[in-house]
């Protein structure tokens, strides 16, 4: 177990700050820096923005998250400091408890073989990686799930679970209080927990110890269903997630991305299986899809309490997807039922003696497989073979692209500084903010530096929040686009500011026809056909650029100092 545990932290570890911050993730972590509900966004504002004061009920949760993802991202971020790796460790952390949490569900359903083979599976499996190694709440979801599943079956286990003391009942309360305030895709498990309990006969609910679980869910859970009971007093509906669920009409999030992309129902099923086909190994996917087969023939041939439980418990998370969409973030969580499913099957052939040689040696294949894809769609820089087939085409969203050397360039450019050039925020909250980054500064002595950043209008929206707005929101560092900059200044461009004592100006470009092969959504800026209108003045002026080059070694971006 312990080489296994080794094998999933390498898988989840290794390089975890080379892919730049441009997906979901961005919009969770710019948040978890300052525990602060805001990212810029006008397309869908958050109550932090319609209020004068922030009230203290608005800290307990966010418009469109619990709050617990945040916390975890604030606690490293505090430790190692504003970076992608801050913001994906606590997900790798997670996704290695995951493999160790499989386990222990497995002996307790299986046996110790079973179970070290769900270890195995899960350590490698790549698209339990590709949650692990993205800063975003869907990998403590599973980790969540399978820590209820063990306490449950901790819970039941003996026989006399009605009759002597049960905290472990009160602990799988609590620890689906935390899944509530993990995200509330999570609810799932209850129905899940109620179908073990009516195929195994353990009505738990005559045991007072029950209730305290019960308990202990809405006291864990309490600053989501406070925060929203305030924010229905405050303006008449509950938080993005919930509105959206129960059809309430909130004027400042009529546009809902997210509901965009989850499509009709039709959709839905599509997508489902798009995404095991994007994320998955065709070695699991035929695994996976043989064990199915398995599971229908046994379903009908053996009667057993597992099996029965584990078709349900599939078909009930797969169900779910009817209706909270079927996305690459949604369908991950499937993934322990899918494993849990193989070790079932790996569990039953194993007992048949002609056919154990071929079934280890078939998990063997599995394995190595399994460690080959995730390592080639993760690890290295350029993936070698056929998408799909010797890696997945979800690394997409796991490419560096050159953000994070900006981000290098201006860790460096702004170190021991502090701006010169504070503007007046919209907002009182970003005014704290920025008066706390003055007092810190003073004490520090940092240097005064009156600088305005300008990057092309055309760059990806999440990674200039994250490489420059988090630094306006933050520090009180200028930062606009060149399109904010010709706005404000017109013909005069630099000397608009000049006048007002600001001499130091970086702006960040793309590379003319510089093609990074993916769909638009990622691409770090639309391609380049010629020079900006900010780049042909400074040009004219005799200002050339620097380049700044990715982790493939080719320049990326382009970068005037003046």
């Amino acid at each position: 177990m312990a080489l296994i545990l080794v094998v999933a932290a390498g898988l989840r570890l290794v390089s975890l700050s080379i892919p730049d911050g441009y997906t979901d993730e961005v919009l969770l972590g710019v948040r978890a820096i300052g525990m602060v509900d805001y990212d810029s966004s006008d397309l869908q504002t958050t109550p932090w923005q319609w209020v004068e004061t922030v009230p203290w009920w608005m800290h307990l949760s966010f418009h469109d998250h619990p709050v617990l993802f945040f916390i975890l991202q604030n606690l490293t971020i505090r430790l190692f400091g504003e970076n992608v790796f801050a913001l994906r460790l606590p997900a790798a952390l997670l996704g290695i408890a995951a493999v160790f949490l499989i386990y222990l569900v497995a002996e307790k359903l299986l046996n110790k073989k079973a179970a070290l083979l769900a270890a195995a599976l899960l350590a490698v499996q790549s698209y339990h990686i590709w949650v692990s190694r993205l800063g975003i709440q869907d990998g403590l979801v599973i980790t969540l799930t399978l820590l209820i599943l063990w306490l449950w079956l901790k819970a039941v286990e003996k026989r006399d679970y009605l009759l002597a003391p049960n905290y472990w009942l009160v602990a799988c309360g609590a620890a689906l209080g935390l899944g509530i305030i993990a995200k509330y895709t999570i609810l799932i498990i209850a129905p899940i927990l109620f179908a073990y309990a009516i195929i195994y006969r353990r009505y738990v609910w005559k045991s007072r110890f029950f209730w305290y679980g019960i308990v202990a869910i809405i006291i864990v859970s309490s600053p989501s269903w406070l925060y929203n009971l305030f924010l229905y007093k405050t303006f008449g509906h509950f938080d993005f997630q919930i509105s959206a669920l129960l059809n309430q009409y909130v004027e400042k999030w009529q546009f809902r991305q997210g509901r965009v992309m989850v499509g009709s129902l039709g959709m839905r099923v599509k997508f489902f299986f798009d995404v095991l086909t994007k994320a998955n190994s065709i070695l699991f996917n035929c695994a996976t899809g043989f064990s199915i087969f398995s599971i229908i023939y046994l379903f009908f041939k053996k009667r057993s309490k597992l099996l029965y439980f584990l078709t349900i418990a599939t078909v009930f998370q797969i169900l779910w997807f009817a209706v909270i969409g079927s996305t690459f973030r949604f369908v991950v969580v499937a993934v322990p039922y899918f494993i849990l499913l193989i070790s079932f099957v790996f569990s039953e052939i194993i007992l048949v003696e002609r056919y154990g040689k071929i079934l280890y040696a078939a998990m063997f294949i599995l394995f190595i497989g399994e460690i080959f894809f995730s390592a080639n769609t993760f690890l290295a820089l350029r993936p070698v073979g056929i998408t799909s087939f010797t890696y997945a085409p979800i690394n997409v969203e796991m490419k560096n692209f050159g953000f994070n050397q900006i981000n290098e360039y201006l860790d460096k450019e702004l170190k021991n500084k502090v701006s010169g050039a504070f503007g007046k925020p919209e907002y009182q909250f970003m005014a704290d903010l920025h008066n706390r980054a003055i007092k810190e500064a003073k004490e520090k002595k940092y240097k005064s530096y009156p600088l305005i950043v300008i990057y092309d209008k055309n760059f990806n929206f999440l990674s200039t929040l994250w490489t420059f707005q988090r630094r306006l929101m933050y520090y009180g560092w200028p930062m606009m686009s060149d399109k904010a900059f010709f706005d404000i200044t017109g013909d005069e461009w630099e000397k608009y500011y000049q006048k007002q004592g600001i001499k130091n100006f970086i702006y960040f470009t793309g590379v003319e026809n510089l093609d990074f092969g993916v769909q638009s959504i990622y691409a770090p800026y639309k391609l380049k056909q010629g020079v900006t209108d900010l780049e042909k003045h400074l040009q004219e002026n005799g200002i050339k650029p620097e380049y700044v080059k990715n982790k493939n070694d080719f320049n990326a971006f382009k970068v005037y100092k003046f």
